[in-house]
């Protein structure tokens, strides 16, 4: 007999660690796009200082190199989801 009802405790325990996690994971996440917006927002303000496309370039370049590795990070996000979704579909 579990009086103090340990066992409800330890799952819910076990389960505010793993929210905290995830808590922590959103945070890193949040600070992370916080910091590339900044970035992306500096180098559109350099490019605005710029007199001529040929000292423009080298910003626009790093902008489109960013963006097309965000834009790959996220396709392959999207991917994998939905490749979990098919095998988990297709197992049952």
């Amino acid at each position: 007999m579990d009086l103090f009802n340990t066992k409800a405790l330890a799952a819910a325990n076990m389960r505010i660690a793993a929210l905290e996690r995830e808590i922590t994971h959103v945070q890193s996440d949040r600070d992370m796009f916080a910091h590339n917006l900044r970035s992306m927002d500096d180098s559109i303000f350099a490019m605005t200082q710029c007199q001529n496309w040929d000292q423009m370039r080298p910003h626009f370049l790093n902008l489109q190199g960013r963006m097309e590795a965000r834009r790959k990070n996220e396709s392959d996000r999207i991917n994998s989801i939905i490749f979990n979704e098919l095998a988990r579909t297709n197992a049952r």
